[in-house]
């Protein structure tokens, strides 16, 4: 009896999950906490960041996708943005001297690869 060559799949899904915790003191330069540098389809990305209450100011949170959106976390609180098409998340150069920001973010991605 022949076998049959087993069929590859069309795609490949991936689901990945980052976190991590940000600290800034003083005048920080622009970093980035997630970026995609694979040529996949963004099925799903949700960002979740929390700015600690003892922030002493505001956590400025950038979306690069199709477009882009900038989120302000006040201290003490959590924002949550769920998207596709979504190519990096930055926390764009912030603070001056007595900035204190303290807080942790958490990324979940469901990526589509070619099979």
């Amino acid at each position: 009896m022949p076998i049959d060559p087993v069929k590859p799949a069309n795609n490949i899904i991936i689901d990945k999950e980052c976190c991590g915790s940000i600290l800034i003191q003083g005048v920080q330069p622009d970093f980035h906490i997630w970026e995609n540098d694979v040529i996949a389809m963004i099925n799903l990305v949700q960002i979740s960041i929390t700015s600690s209450a003892s922030s002493t100011q505001s956590l400025e949170v950038l979306i690069v996708g199709s477009e882009q959106k900038k989120m302000t976390v006040p201290p003490g609180s959590t924002i949550n943005y769920i998207g596709q098409r979504i190519h990096a998340v930055i926390i764009p150069s912030q603070g001056d001297e007595f900035t204190y920001v303290e807080g942790r973010f958490a990324i979940s991605i469901s990526i589509k690869l070619p099979g």
